[in-house]
């Protein structure tokens, strides 16, 4: 990826903060735990779904920088939102939370020089992972999930009319 390639995904990556508190204003908070089916999550799942991965990145991000090649630890996404009840949990505590590690992971991003994105981690499912394809892979992430929101909003308006 070039510097100007990077440069534009940690601008965009950054202006989440802000984005994801307007986006979630389109979803009336009467839909938030509404699921189709036990296999699909719910707006709040979402939104803590979004907040672990993101304080999960805040974490290799800075192994790989200050340790890198470093393993980091992987998660079950699933296993983590049924065990720790996201569906029960402050989703407003969330919410100020998942801002500020957007922030956080934001500001770490755009302070670091050229050479740091190409430092590693090494994920025990993944394998080696440079600084560049996580930024790569994780800059769709929180669109990807407020696309999940408004497919979870659409189903439900076909049941509350």
């Amino acid at each position: 990826m070039t510097k100007e390639e990077r440069d534009s995904k940690i601008e965009e990556f950054g202006g989440f903060a802000k984005a994801l508190p307007e986006a979630l204003k389109e979803f009336p908070r009467s839909m938030w735990l509404y699921k189709p089916d036990a296999d699909h999550w719910c707006v709040q799942e979402i939104i803590f779904h979004l907040l672990d991965t993101e304080m999960n990145l805040y974490v290799r991000y800075r192994a790989c920088v200050a340790e890198p090649g470093k393993t980091v630890m992987p998660f079950n996404q699933d296993l983590w939102a049924m065990e720790l009840r996201y569906k029960d949990r402050d989703v407003d505590q969330a919410i100020q939370g998942l801002i500020w590690v957007i922030q956080a992971n934001y500001d770490l991003l755009r302070s670091l020089p050229e050479d740091d994105f190409k430092k590693t981690v090494t994920h025990p499912e993944r394998g080696v992972q440079v600084l560049d394809y996580l930024l790569e892979i994780y800059f769709k992430h929180i669109p990807h999930h407020i696309g999940q929101m408004r497919k979870r909003l659409d189903e439900w308006k076909k049941l509350h009319p």
